[in-house]
């Protein structure tokens, strides 16, 4: 259930937390849905869900699952056994409950996690408490993050998405899109940055989105520092994000990040100085009938696609005109991969 080594808990199918987990991701997540806010006092916000965990006899039973951010960051994560009951009454609360609470909690870190009732680890600690200020048991998580960006500021180590791994993944096509974005990423190297973005475009192509919005949360993280050629590939994954927040009707996530594009957009690119070429090379491989080169170029046009359409069109490029030539676009797309792979 818990990767000892990097923190990584699998609580239920729909819901794994390690200490990389980001606010964004958590929220672009379907069980986040179910979520209610704890507490919210930005930057600190908290989340909790209630979800059914087996226990040792392979019967389920309710807890609650309460994750703290701060800002982006994970900070802390809080268990509770709730049992058969959705809710306890203020009567039905005592130390003694509270204490048998606790034993529970002991039980199951030792059973299912191989734990004593507390533990250190370099990512964080966990530690199943009483606590006497608020009358509860619980299991707390935390998770160490000042730490762990000191070390990847000194190793120069970066944490990249989960699912990056290539390990597992069955599309062979996405196999090996995932090991050229993961091969020796940097932040200041364009190549990275243009490997991973296409990753998340591919990722939406093939109808992984929840996968494709992790990779561009991840890009996200880019502050620009003056360099265009770096900076170009976190755009179009901020294009593509706003695509996936404007499907999820989350509106304030989507503007917000096309108030980052916009920042540094010219507008100009609105007209198809950009895409107009795209096409121009997209027909001459057609005409060559060079599938490889075709797919190539439709990639490279559909970035441009995607953040006329985010930005909002012009009148020589209605939304609605490059809204259907990026649909046919991704069909095509679909089409010579499908090829590729066979």
């Amino acid at each position: 259930m818990i990767d000892q080594k990097t923190g990584l808990l699998n609580l239920t199918s729909e819901l794994t937390v390690s200490p990389n987990l980001t606010r964004e991701q958590f929220l672009s997540l379907p069980i986040s849905k179910k979520a209610s806010i704890f507490l919210k006092n930005e930057p600190w916000c908290s989340y909790q869900i209630k979800v059914e965990i087996p226990d040792k006899n392979s019967n389920p039973e309710l807890w609650s699952i309460v994750i703290y951010f701060e800002g982006s960051d994970i900070q802390m994560l809080h268990l509770t056994i709730l049992g058969e009951k959705q809710s306890e009454s203020c009567a039905e609360y005592s130390t003694k409950k509270e204490m048998d609470r606790k034993k529970r909690h002991d039980d199951w870190l030792k059973t299912y996690l191989g734990l004593s009732s507390k533990r250190n680890f370099p990512w964080g600690k966990i530690a199943s408490v009483y606590d006497a200020r608020s009358a509860e048991s619980l299991i707390s998580i935390t998770y160490n993050q000042q730490q762990k960006k000191k070390q990847e500021k000194k190793e120069g180590v970066i944490s990249l998405p989960a699912i990056c791994d290539a390990d597992g993944e069955k599309d062979k096509f996405i196999s090996r899109m995932k090991k050229r974005a993961t091969k020796n990423f940097k932040w200041t190297v364009s190549r990275s940055l243009e490997d991973m973005m296409y990753l998340a475009f591919w990722f939406y192509v093939l109808g992984r989105e929840d996968e494709a919005l992790e990779v561009c949360t991840f890009l996200s993280q880019y502050e620009f520092e003056g360099n265009f050629n770096i900076w170009r590939w976190v755009e179009y994954a901020l294009a593509l994000q706003a695509r996936i927040f404007r499907n999820r009707d989350k509106k304030d996530e989507r503007e917000k990040t096309l108030k980052r594009i916009r920042t540094y957009f010219e507008e100009d690119r609105l007209n198809g100085i950009i895409l107009n070429l795209n096409k121009e090379n997209v027909q001459d491989q057609i005409e060559a009938h060079d599938k490889k080169r075709e797919a190539d170029w439709r990639a490279v046009m559909m970035l441009e696609q995607c953040i006329i359409i985010e930005m909002g069109g012009s009148k020589q490029l209605p939304v609605k005109n490059i809204e259907t030539e990026f649909q046919d676009n991704i069909s095509k797309l679909k089409e010579l991969v499908g090829k590729a792979k066979e």
